[in-house]
């Protein structure tokens, strides 16, 4: 599982407090957070209206030649910031796992 201690790397929760983002991969999934004023999935409050946005693809190119695979809104706090971690995780368990077998299915004449 991808965690904060782990060899995958995300800045920590006070970076995007700041208002900062971040481009990343892991193994070839491909990765940006944001933080945006308005997340309509989330129903914040006024007071905590910034939240975390993460869009993920795969391959070797850059975020706006790619199709996104999937987007997603975090609430900008801790527990957030570990939901994040949980997802990318799992976006990296279904896109990448998947594909490796997928080729290694292919190879074998399955």
């Amino acid at each position: 599982m991808i965690t904060e201690d782990s060899f995958f790397y995300l800045p920590n929760l006070y970076t995007f407090q700041n208002g900062n983002a971040f481009y990343g991969s892991f193994r070839g999934l491909r990765f940006y957070v944001e933080v945006v004023d308005n997340a309509p999935e989330l129903n914040l409050e006024t007071d905590a209206a910034r939240a975390l946005r993460a869009q993920v693809w795969l391959g070797e190119y850059c975020m706006e030649e790619s199709e996104m695979l999937a987007s997603v809104y975090f609430p900008l706090d801790e527990q957030g910031y570990e939901s994040l971690l949980v997802w990318l995780d799992q976006q990296y368990q279904c896109f990448i796992l998947a594909a490796q077998q997928d080729a290694a299915e292919a190879e074998k004449g399955v």
